[in-house]
């Protein structure tokens, strides 16, 4: 639940090095901001967003589902025949955020920046977001949308192309994953799709020589938008 504190993530610090690394060779004129640990604030991330061109947030994220409203909130029981509820009284987009610097203390600051947050932004000028922590492609279904959630919101907000993810990630595997699809992202030329692809099936191969081809590592990533 959103009253337990969210747990470190020794991974995401090599991982936003890493592909800073990537990033530097790729284009040397152009250093990649990096915002790490206390530095990786909610007002920093709302200051920085717009002005980026590829968007990397390397953190927890959480999607509380249809049976977790906020409290004193209340929405209609989905209807016979699996038909999607119509939402009273609050925004589903309030049930997926990211967590930013701060938030296992709520009482002294905001370090959760939630979906619907994000439809405020203006991202028009983003390629690419990448969403990489734990069910970031998860929504909650509703009439006439596709499911509300971070990928909805930051498409919303602007962004052409977005990789998320559809279920619960290990942080080492997914720092590795991360280095290979800016590898193939950057250095190879490849788009979105392509570079993901490429980047699960190198996984993969790993993950066949020890043994263990289970998705669960490396197959939980998923690209959308609107790739060149």
């Amino acid at each position: 639940t959103l009253d337990d504190p969210f747990a470190p993530l020794p991974g995401t610090g090599a991982e936003v090095r890493a592909i800073a690394r990537v990033h530097q060779q790729a284009i040397p004129t152009r250093p990649a901001t990096v915002l790490e640990g206390t530095q990786a604030t909610k007002a920093a991330f709302l200051e920085q967003a717009p002005k980026a061109g590829v968007l990397h947030l390397a953190t927890h994220a959480y999607f509380a589902g249809e049976d977790c409203t906020p409290a004193g909130l209340v929405s209609e029981q989905r209807r016979p025949g699996g038909e999607p509820p119509a939402f009273l009284g609050h925004n589903p987009l309030l049930l997926a955020g990211i967590a930013l610097a701060g938030a296992n203390e709520r009482d002294k600051g905001d370090g959760i920046l939630t979906a619907l947050e994000v439809t405020a932004l203006d991202l028009r000028g983003i390629d690419l977001v990448v969403l990489s922590a734990c069910d970031t492609g998860l929504g909650t279904p509703a009439r006439g949308q596709e499911l509300l959630g971070l990928r909805w919101a930051f498409a919303y907000a602007g962004a052409r192309n977005l990789v998320t993810s559809l279920w619960s990630v290990p942080d080492a595997e997914t720092a590795t994953l991360m280095t290979h699809f800016y590898t193939g992202l950057w250095l190879k030329g490849l788009s979105v799709p392509e570079a993901l692809r490429a980047a699960q099936l190198e996984m993969l191969k790993v993950a066949r020589a020890k043994g263990d081809p289970n998705p669960q590592a490396w197959g939980a990533f998923v690209a959308s938008g609107q790739p060149d």
